[in-house]
């Protein structure tokens, strides 16, 4: 079983646009596979209304990184 053992969670703040990056060495998921739920398309379409961009990248047994971009 593959431990999480670094999560990190960075914010940057630069000519009024909002940078977050949330990584992790987790077990990762795959963003291709069918899923019942909405989680991620929600995700983005929240992001979408802020002006922003989300990018969701994951690979299995290597983690997931989380980058989300919106102007203040």
């Amino acid at each position: 079983m593959h431990k999480l053992t670094t999560f990190s969670l960075k914010v940057q703040y630069k000519q009024k646009q909002i940078h977050i990056t949330i990584q992790d060495d987790g077990k990762g998921f795959d963003l291709l596979a069918n899923t019942f739920g909405n989680g991620l398309h929600n995700m983005k379409d929240r992001a979408k209304q802020l002006g922003g961009e989300l990018l969701i990248c994951s690979t299995m047994d290597h983690g997931t990184k989380i980058d989300l971009w919106f102007v203040v």
